[in-house]
């Protein structure tokens, strides 16, 4: 959050919800090639949307200042 501008902070943070989708993809690749357990996957894929809510509740609020 050290970026100059909200427009930069959401890019970033758009950036980050990217990063948030490639991650629950590798955990079902994760799984499918017996990684980790159906279990493990679903509380990381728990954890992954929890903090991609709040990513996202942070991004909505950065717009709803900008306008």
């Amino acid at each position: 959050m050290s970026r100059k501008g909200n427009k930069e902070k959401i890019q970033f943070l758009c950036i980050s919800l990217g990063s948030c989708a490639e991650l629950r993809t590798q955990l079902t690749i994760a799984e499918q090639v017996g990684y980790l357990s159906a279990h493990e996957k679903q509380n990381y894929l728990n954890q992954c949307n929890k903090i991609a809510k709040m990513i996202n509740s942070l991004k909505n609020k950065i717009e709803t200042t900008n306008s």
